[in-house]
């Protein structure tokens, strides 16, 4: 469907902005065989492949290298990149539209100054057919000739282990969408999404700002999160890994039992251990008593 909305809006002159909030080729690269996953020794997290550097990026640290044909875990040829990001659906809109011109707006192609002026300039002008970008092409830009957006996996963001994920979806629909159709020209906005029945992607799709409201509130009041409940975010931090988990013990010790997740890892020179979160009045009154004395 998108395809084909696409093909129309060429035929007829017009422009596409095309939103992914993914940048990189592929999102994780994996062992076929053994099921070895490239991951960043620093932080844990998976490469994302970019075909343009033909590196493997970790977007926490920014830790780069060079890209592998050879899996280092069992030696076998079989690896191969999953996932889809901004560069690899602008190879994918080369191919199916090659007499289009296509331009891709994410923090690997606006890397250098001026860059982004020199981007939004040349669509601007007509230069550019069909726009890629990621999420700095959500909001701000007026361009008259755009009549289709096109949203590609909306399930990114709405799947992100985040209770303000439904919001954050919503919030990106509505923004991305909103750059079809701002002038005389009517305007159009494509959806791709595996969760089509849920209530943020109904309600972005319909433009009912209150319907969201209403439904997202009251799951926060069922599972007590803010805005209906105060919650409190702490990172503790430390160079040496064994002071940090002693530091730890006695932060529990003083406030109380929270609900919290263990996670040590290396970022430059610190460890961390992230996340605790708390949630009862109690744990957090006993939160900023614990740092009110830690001040004195």
């Amino acid at each position: 469907t998108l395809a084909k909305e696409i093909k129309k809006r060429l035929d007829n002159k017009e422009q596409v902005i095309l939103f992914l909030n993914r940048r990189g080729f592929s999102t994780f690269v994996s062992c076929r065989k053994c099921g070895h996953v490239m991951k960043c020794p620093e932080c844990e997290i998976p490469y994302v492949y970019h075909k343009t550097f033909e590196t493997l990026e970790c977007h926490y640290c920014f830790r780069k290298e060079k890209n592998v044909h050879i899996c280092p875990s069992c030696g076998s040829k079989y690896i191969k990149h999953f996932g889809t990001g901004t560069e690899k659906v602008e190879q994918e809109i080369k191919r199916i539209f090659p007499k289009a011109k296509v331009a891709r707006m994410d923090a690997d192609t606006t890397s250098h100054k001026g860059s982004q002026d020199i981007i939004l300039n040349d669509f601007k002008n007509g230069n550019t057919d069909i726009l890629i970008g990621t999420q700095m092409i959500s909001k701000g830009l007026d361009f008259s000739n755009v009549t289709l957006v096109g949203v590609i996996n909306a399930d990114n963001s709405l799947n992100v282990p985040d209770f303000r994920s439904a919001e954050s979806t919503f919030q990106l629909l509505s923004q991305v969408s909103g750059r079809a159709g701002r002038s005389d020209l009517a305007g159009e906005v494509v959806i791709q999404t595996y969760s089509p029945d849920h209530y943020a992607v109904e309600t972005a799709a319909a433009q009912d700002y209150q319907a969201f409201y209403e439904e997202e509130i009251a799951y926060r009041k069922l599972m007590g999160y803010p805005p209906v409940e105060q919650l409190v975010a702490i990172l503790i931090a430390g160079e040496d890994e064994k002071h940090l988990e002693m530091a730890c013990d006695y932060f529990f010790l003083r406030v109380g039992k929270c609900s919290w997740n263990f996670k040590s890892c290396k970022w430059k020179s610190f460890y961390y251990r992230c996340s605790v979160w708390c949630s009862h009045r109690n744990l957090l009154w006993n939160c900023c008593s614990f740092f009110t004395y830690i001040e004195r």
